[in-house]
């Protein structure tokens, strides 16, 4: 009998905010400013099925037919993502994971992103959530995640990649709709601005608001990851009413050659001290030209580990953290599209 040899290659991935909860789209993943298709890695999804196994006595040793069981009650499937960062993909990645966001009202649309003060009522159609398709190439065979929003983000950006790069971990709510037919004309990419290593205009850190420093970063570059807590809340005809939201962290690493900065950070590390760290990509100036993208992360250094290679360098690790008045992490996106957010 034959049988097609597909490819992972050939899958199309699309995602799209929803606009009403517990309700997938399934067309127009092909806008400028809403939905839209994306290169990724492969995506290994986790339907999140339900095993069930009873621990009775049946009468017979072997495994009884009844006890074990499976069902999509109380489903929270999960995926990752990963590929390179975008100008024109980056607002909705940032969106999913911070749920607040402040939009300026003319060109360049600039984004500020940072945690959301009160928990979305996601059941009530606030906060960002989305749908996710996976368009396999068999027709009738494609997948539909509902309810999407991201538990944690890694950008990476270091020579050895030349370009910013993200992973993601994904979390939906409700049963993986399958066996769906989405015509590929429903699915468009979008332009590819990408944000190089060398094109960063701003490396610096603050030590104790003692004064702006540049930061001497090396070939490995740097990692920030932002993350929280995500389970399911409430009850609702099967599944959970909701998605909670808790524990709102930002951390990352710094790779730097070894001198003077290096002893200005090591010194405030022993300290105590609280530092400002700002890294960006555009016009120096915060959200006012279009490409602009700017991290200023409010924290400490937790670690510092020296290394003794060809390049005398060391490895900065931080972690955010909030004061009365000042965010742990603030991110400013500049992307000349207005999404009415």
């Amino acid at each position: 009998m034959a049988f097609p040899i597909l490819s992972g290659q050939d899958t199309i991935y699309g995602r799209k905010p929803q606009t009403t909860w517990g309700t997938a789209v399934v067309t127009a993943f092909n806008t400028a400013a809403s939905g839209f298709q994306f290169p990724a890695e492969p995506i290994d999804l986790s339907l999140g099925v339900k095993r069930r196994e009873g621990k009775q006595a049946w009468g017979t040793r072997a495994q009884y037919n009844t006890s074990l069981q499976y069902d999509e009650k109380g489903v929270l499937p999960e995926f990752a993502l990963s590929g390179v960062a975008t100008k024109q993909t980056l607002a909705e990645i940032f969106y999913s994971i911070f749920q607040s966001v402040a939009e300026g009202a003319s060109t360049p649309f600039s984004k500020t992103f940072n945690w959301h003060a009160t928990q979305p009522d996601f059941h009530a159609n606030a906060g960002f959530f989305e749908t996710f398709a996976l368009r396999f190439p068999s027709a009738s065979t494609h997948h539909l995640v509902k309810d999407v929003i991201t538990k944690s983000l890694t950008l990476t950006c270091k020579v050895s990649d030349g370009r910013l790069m993200y992973s993601a971990q994904m979390i939906g709510r409700g049963a993986v709709t399958v066996n769906n037919n989405i015509a590929t004309s429903e699915f468009a990419l979008r332009a590819e601005t990408y944000l190089y290593y060398h094109d960063l205009v701003r490396t610096t850190i603050n030590v104790n608001a003692a004064g702006v420093i540049t930061l001497p970063i090396l070939a490995d570059g740097f990692e920030i990851t932002i993350e929280k807590v995500v389970d399911g809340a409430g009850q609702s005809t099967g599944q959970f009413q909701s998605l909670a939201t808790a524990t709102y962290r930002v951390k990352g690493k710094l790779h730097i050659a070894k001198g003077a900065t290096f002893e200005t950070i090591l010194t405030g590390f022993k300290s105590n001290h609280e530092v400002d760290i700002n890294l960006a990509w555009g016009s120096g100036t915060a959200g006012t030209v279009d490409g602009d993208l700017d991290f200023t992360i409010h924290g400490k250094i937790t670690d510092i580990k020296v290394d003794n290679k060809e390049v005398l360098g060391a490895e900065i690790t931080f972690e955010g953290v909030k004061t009365a008045s000042v965010q742990d992490v603030t991110v400013i996106l500049a992307d000349a599209v207005d999404r009415a957010w």
